[in-house]
């Protein structure tokens, strides 16, 4: 595994006419390969600190951003229109993966990086947000999805979303979207859009709030795509662990993407 020196120059960024906010993670350097880092449900930029800093001092440019809705784009009523309407979840999704976009665009006309070796990672929401940016951005060419998943039918049945403030009989609601909302956003509609690209699933056996099923499904659905390719799709369960991003996924993270985007 990697040695890591946690040290790099960090900057702040305030991307396109929405300024998005971000930071930027990197070291000296010509032709860096890029990674977008996505954080999940009421996270923010700066809770993926260790995270981008491990992925700068292994060779990549890093950026961190607010998903829509979160961070220094905080609607601080988030939790109560989403109790009122689940479906208002969507928006979230859709504005960040528009926003990976924007962001790709920036660093590409600002730093010295290369936009043919562009990855992303993301954790609980934000790996949702990853899985569909790499059905939507043709620029990413590795991704990590870590305690996240996919078939939001199986969510709804067995997540513990109340736990974060949604009472059931209203993610049920968020259940019965109209169809093309949940056939536009779950990733498990889009498996054949991921083009073969590396796929890395990180999921813990014992989560209740994304539950394991949700990525195996997603797992078993990319399989097919994946015949000629076989090691660029690959999940990793850990045992006794829940919702939760550990220090060991982190480094699972970095190995990833140094893999197929450095070496």
């Amino acid at each position: 595994m990697y040695s890591f020196k946690y040290t790099c120059t960090l900057e702040r960024a305030y991307i396109d006419e929405e300024r998005i906010p971000a930071l930027i993670f990197h070291t000296d350097g010509t032709k860096k390969p890029l990674v977008i880092c996505q954080h999940g449900f009421t996270g923010n930029k700066e809770s993926m600190l260790t995270t981008c800093l491990m992925l700068a001092d292994a060779g990549f440019v890093a950026v961190s951003i607010d998903a829509e809705k979160h961070g220094e784009r905080k609607d601080p009523e988030i939790l109560r229109r989403l109790s009122q309407d689940p479906a208002q979840f969507f928006h979230v999704l859709a504005g960040t993966v528009e926003a990976v976009r924007k962001v790709i665009d920036y660093v590409g006309e600002n730093l010295d990086v290369d936009l043919e070796r562009v990855g992303m990672m993301g954790v609980s929401m934000g790996a949702i947000i990853t899985l569909l940016a790499a059905t939507a951005e043709e620029r990413l060419k590795a991704i990590v999805s870590v305690i996240g998943g996919a078939n939001f039918q199986v969510l709804v049945r067995k997540s513990s979303l109340y736990k974060i403030g949604l009472e059931r009989k209203l993610v049920e609601k968020f259940a019965q979207s109209p169809g093309e909302l949940i056939g536009k956003y779950d990733p498990i509609n889009k498996v054949h859009l991921f083009r073969s690209i590396p796929v890395l699933l990180l999921n813990g056996e014992g989560d209740d709030l994304i539950p394991l099923e949700c990525a195996t499904s997603l797992y078993e659905a990319l399989k097919p795509h994946y015949q000629d390719a076989p090691d660029r799709l690959r999940m990793k369960v850990y045992k006794g662990i829940g919702h939760e991003y550990t220090s060991e996924m982190e480094r699972e993270v970095v190995e990833w993407l140094r893999r197929n985007l450095v070496q």
